[in-house]
């Protein structure tokens, strides 16, 4: 897969609990902050296309298939692809049922400067 333009940058996201609410490692052993799994950003090199990924939401099956995580290949501005956390909202501002899964996923429906789940401390 090649980006068509120069300014496009290609993101990998887990749908494993988005799409289909169950953990994307068995173990439960990473806990990501972010369900960006890749950043492609170098748009003139090819983006091997992943075991079990899909180009649109409209491809993903209704149940999760077995193999590796589900997930969606999808392009977004290079200039968003910075970061994960600036990617992770690029994608969901650019695709409604990537975001409607999110917060039915629990994600915070704006994300924080920090990243997507934080921690705050009390003082006593």
């Amino acid at each position: 897969m090649l980006s068509p333009s120069p300014t496009l940058c290609i993101v990998q996201v887990d749908m494993a609990t988005l799409k289909y609410g169950q953990p994307s490692m068995p173990n439960g052993d990473v806990v990501r902050a972010t369900p960006v799994l890749e950043r492609f950003t170098e748009t003139s090199t090819p983006v091997r296309i992943p075991p079990n990924a899909f180009l649109d939401v409209e491809e993903l099956p209704d149940t999760r298939p077995k193999g590796p995580s589900p997930s969606l290949l999808t392009l977004i501005p290079c200039a968003q692809a910075q970061d994960n956390t600036r990617a992770w909202v690029a994608v969901r501002t650019s695709d409604p049922i990537v975001d409607a899964w999110a917060r039915r996923a629990g994600y915070a429906a704006e994300a924080s400067p920090l990243g997507e789940a934080q921690a705050h401390e009390t003082t006593p």
